[in-house]
């Protein structure tokens, strides 16, 4: 039974927009808008920018829909409400050094209050919103956004009761979210999000927490570490739920990509579908099936699972199907775990785990709830040092015939996973359920093929298996340097270039 502590939270939601497509050195490009220019030091006066502002609030307040505000470095001890921009509208945040060139981690937002550092009232803020460069520090979560245009009725005879959405969304790069009271990005989206090279560690809830949004959500190159859930900060209260990156309730397609989650006390990452009374809502879920993919990252060390994607399930209460765009995990390492490396749970389409590393779990790969799915496989990947390396239990078929393929993958010994020593295949009641976990790779050898040889020079080291696949490079596939491996690699000048 999973048991989560209570934490306080007086503030709703959190807004706030910055964007990044700049060159150090060049000056910033404005948005669709005007530019606006904020400096706490009156003697340096943005650099004779004009407008300047020596509060952030103030600049938002003055913004005008499309506008950009550029930041100079400090630390601003108050939060930014981006609801009081009148009227509301496309926003971008960015942070410049004290020559104005676009400088990420240089402008620290730390509010005293009783709000978050950057946030959004109720309604939604009613435009785009972007935010780059900050670091943000609070007794609440750092970001706190929710952002849309409204859902207008459907037309008459609709399934659902919904209208398209008037999408709204959110962009957050280079944000350091971390050791806040709560989650430390909080996004909620009648759009497409995007967070990308986010820091979220040490927050008293989620690093990362994407909920309720209509559009498409991509993480990307964040690090979210180390969340845990152990204090009541504040009064009012809400479950404190200290997963590393979660996306709860996204109607279109998920991607979390080259993204770190260790160490949290729940789950190191969490994908659960959209969630309306199993109606599908919002234009990314209408244009495209729904799916999943996690790809080059690490969840090691979390205190239950390291990677899990809840579908539909055996409960259609839960949400709406995954439309058959399915499931794909790849080149992930899952080691350490208390729970399972990766639990997929009630997928409807094809899942597929490939590549990958789960050693050292209570279960490497648990495919207890998936009896609905058209098709399972998992290949290529190093299973080895668990309790179960596949859990599979229960006695229903599967709702496609294509089976359970689990060919091609390291067991812990040459014998396979029916071998003493070898990572078992635990399975209870499924003599109905199409199995097959041969050919195994029997072997990882513990050579290399090197060229060039020259000391000093770039040198590109192939590892072999003795199986299937035929070859695996260093940072593709089991054996990534993510993760531990069963072998060491030393260079000359003990660097490691591209893969």
């Amino acid at each position: 039974m999973r048991k989560w502590l209570v934490v306080t939270k007086w503030c709703s939601l959190l807004v706030m927009a910055l964007v990044l497509c700049l060159v150090v050195g060049v000056a910033p490009a404005a948005g669709a808008g005007g530019v606006r220019y904020v400096d706490k030091y009156v003697a340096r006066d943005c650099q004779n920018k004009d407008p300047c502002y020596t509060s952030i609030q103030a600049a938002v307040n003055a913004a005008q829909p499309g506008d950009t505000i550029y930041v100079f470095p400090a630390t601003y001890n108050a939060g930014v409400d981006l609801s009081q921009m009148d009227p509301e509208g496309d926003i971008t945040l960015i942070t410049v050094d004290a020559n104005g060139n676009p400088a990420p981690g240089t402008v620290t937002v730390d509010n005293p209050g009783d709000n978050p550092e950057i946030y959004t009232g109720n309604p939604p803020f009613d435009g785009d919103v972007t935010i780059d460069g900050f670091v943000l520090r609070s007794l609440y979560s750092a970001i706190d956004l929710r952002v849309g245009g409204g859902l207008p009725p459907a037309p008459a005879g609709a399934q659902g009761g919904l209208g398209p959405a008037l999408t709204r969304d959110v962009v957050i790069r280079n944000v350091d979210a971390s050791n806040t009271g709560e989650d430390g990005i909080e996004v909620r989206a009648e759009g497409d999000v995007t967070i990308t090279d986010c820091t979220t560690n040490g927050n008293n809830g989620a690093g990362i927490h994407v909920w309720q949004t209509l559009g498409d959500v991509t993480i990307t190159g964040c690090t979210s570490n180390e969340n845990r859930c152990e204090f009541a900060a504040i009064e009012g209260s809400i479950e404190c739920r200290p997963w590393g990156i979660a996306v709860r309730g996204a109607g279109g397609k998920v991607t979390i990509e080259d993204c770190t989650a260790n160490g949290n006390e729940g789950e190191g990452i969490v994908v659960e579908p959209l969630r309306f009374g199993g109606q599908e809502v919002g234009p990314a879920g209408v244009a495209n099936p729904d799916s999943v993919t996690i790809t080059g990252c690490t969840t090691n060390g979390n205190g239950y699972d390291g990677v899990l994607v809840r579908g539909r399930g055996l409960d259609a209460s839960l949400g709406v199907d995954l439309d058959g765009g399915g499931v794909t995990i790849k080149n992930c390492t899952s080691n350490g775990n208390e729970e399972s490396g990766f639990d997929p749970e009630g997928i409807l389409g094809t899942l597929s785990i490939q590549d990958c590393i789960a050693r050292d779990n209570g279960a490497g790969v648990d495919l207890d709830d998936m009896w609905e799915a058209e098709s399972i496989l998992v290949n290529g990947s190093i299973i080895c040092g668990n309790e179960c390396g596949v859990l599979i239990e229960g006695d229903r078929k599967l709702r496609g015939d294509g089976g359970i393929n689990l060919e091609g993958n390291w067991w812990g010994c040459p014998g396979g996973p029916e071998a003493a020593g070898c990572d078992p295949i635990c399975e209870d009641l499924v003599d109905s359920i199409a199995v097959d976990f041969t050919p195994w790779i029997a072997k990882i050898t513990d050579s290399a093929t090197v060229d060039p040889v020259s000391v000093g020079q770039p040198t590109v080291v192939s590892f072999q298996f003795s199986g299937n696949p035929t070859a695996v490079y260093l940072g593709k596939g089991p054996g990534d340097l993510r993760g531990p491996a069963p072998f060491t690699v030393t260079t000359d000048n003990g660097r490691l270039d591209g893969n």
